[in-house]
């Protein structure tokens, strides 16, 4: 999957942490995506990318796959 392609909820509720390969050559999103890689916490115990953030923390819950399909009809309200 690359950083300009289009993924779907399913596809982006089955990307795993290893699957993620920092290049370091990118920026503007890479840094984002580097942000959230930072606050994951330590003692996650699957491998899922995505995981919750509630009250300014990561949690080691990770997002379900219903999230995921409302992501597109949030974005317009940003």
């Amino acid at each position: 999957m690359g950083l300009y392609g289009a993924c779907r909820s399913d596809e982006l509720y089955k990307l795993e942490i290893v699957n993620v390969d920092d290049q370091k050559s990118e920026v503007g999103v890479l840094d984002i995506i580097r942000k959230y890689i930072g606050l994951r916490p330590k003692n996650v115990p699957h491998k899922k990318f995505f995981i919750s953030y509630r009250q300014k923390k990561c949690t080691v819950q990770l997002v379900g796959i219903n999230t995921l399909y409302k992501v597109p009809n949030k974005l317009p309200i940003f």
